[in-house]
């Protein structure tokens, strides 16, 4: 209000009057240049609290991004991690597969003799490491026999059959009794 003030000094009094229309001309030359006009004014506050909302909704918006940015991540984290393990468990049932054609008799302690399969590379490993397997868990394969040579050092096989023996009723019992039993007949 400095600027009203000095025009209010500057004003000239004529007869000890005050001069209304040069002081009047005075404040509309000044007045724009150091005060705001209420309509404009009003524009200005109301753009502002636009801008004020709008900067509020952003802010909120914003925090939903990074959260829904935090929960995208958490998405790919665990579909990396499914797919992992999705990758382990169709090896494991790969080599499941092929433990089986070779007659493996117990596939999960087979699974375990071979110890990270992760680092297995079936491709170029697996012929190495059935051979060992089959060699060190004989007793989970089953005995491969040499269909051409049975008579490695020419031994004389004799047959010695038992003697058939007399089927009583006293043995078709025990027979019976001993067949119900393996079938779970009690």
């Amino acid at each position: 209000m400095e600027w009203l003030r000095k025009l209010l000094e500057g004003a000239t009094i004529t007869d000890g009057k005050l001069d209304i229309d040069g002081l009047m001309k005075s404040i509309n030359t000044e007045f724009p240049k150091n005060a705001v006009p209420k309509d404009k004014y009003n524009e200005v506050s109301n753009d502002l609290k636009t801008a004020n909302k709008t900067l509020d909704t952003l802010k909120k918006n914003h925090k939903d991004v990074e959260d829904l940015q935090k929960e995208i991540e958490g998405y790919k984290t665990k579909m990396s991690d499914l797919e992992a393990t999705r990758a382990k468990e169709q090896k494991e049932f790969t080599i499941k597969s092929k433990l089986k054609d070779l007659g493996c008799t117990d596939l999960d302690y087979m699974l375990y003799k071979l110890g990270d399969i992760d680092k297995l590379d079936l491709e170029k490993d697996w012929e190495n490491k059935a051979k060992e397997l089959k060699e060190n868990n004989a007793t989970f394969f089953p005995v491969e026999e040499n269909k051409g040579d049975n008579n490695k050092n020419n031994f004389n096989i004799l047959e010695n059959k038992l003697s058939e023996g007399s089927t009583g009723s006293e043995a078709e019992t025990i027979a019976s009794a001993f067949a119900g039993a393996l079938s779970g007949n009690y």
